[in-house]
């Protein structure tokens, strides 16, 4: 579902949104315009945007994904996993989930 509609239908103006989600509001604005494509936007970005809207992440870029921008997102995630869980906590979160096989 596109964020403009999900953001309408919650009332929201791009201000409100990017002041609630505490995404820049030239970022928010950019993305609500179609001035940059939500595949480029960090997952970061992402998720502040659906947690803000009420929203799983898959549910704002589904459109916008193909095989390989997911495997992006994919590895943009994995990133800020090794950061918040650290080493150990990461290998055995990864292990236990499908996500390897699934990309390969």
């Amino acid at each position: 579902m596109q964020i403009n509609e999900l953001r309408e239908e919650q009332n929201l103006t791009i201000y409100k949104l990017a002041k609630e989600s505490g995404v820049p509001y030239a970022t928010v604005n950019d993305i609500c315009n179609e001035k940059v494509s939500l595949r480029k936007c960090s997952a970061e970005t992402l998720y502040k945007l659906a947690k803000t809207l009420g929203v799983p992440m898959e549910d704002i870029i589904e459109s916008a994904m193909d095989d390989r921008t997911g495997f992006d997102t994919f590895k943009s995630n994995v990133c800020h996993m090794v950061k918040d869980l650290g080493d150990f906590d990461f290998i055995a979160e990864l292990l236990s989930s499908d996500k390897i096989r699934e990309y390969w």
